[in-house]
């Protein structure tokens, strides 16, 4: 596999994985005067934080789809004296 096809894959994947966890993101922000968005409630936020959390779940199951694998290096032995 070519570094072209990966970074392509890579593109499209991160998209992908974004658009999933906005849907899934619970949109009840506030204004208040100053401006800034609060969120309405702690539930809210806590739904926020588990998309988000999910995210490298769904870009992680797109780049299995096309066919990446994902390795974890070994830990190296320590050395002994």
């Amino acid at each position: 596999m070519d570094q072209d096809a990966w970074t392509i894959d890579n593109a499209f994947c991160n998209s992908r994985a974004n658009r999933l966890i906005d849907k899934d993101l619970v949109k009840n922000l506030h204004e208040t005067n100053s401006g800034i968005h609060i969120f309405r409630s702690y539930k809210t936020l806590m739904d926020n934080y588990g998309a988000k959390k999910n995210r490298g779940t769904f870009y992680r199951n797109c780049m299995e789809t096309k066919g990446y694998q994902l390795i974890t290096p070994n830990p190296s032995s320590p050395n002994k004296v």
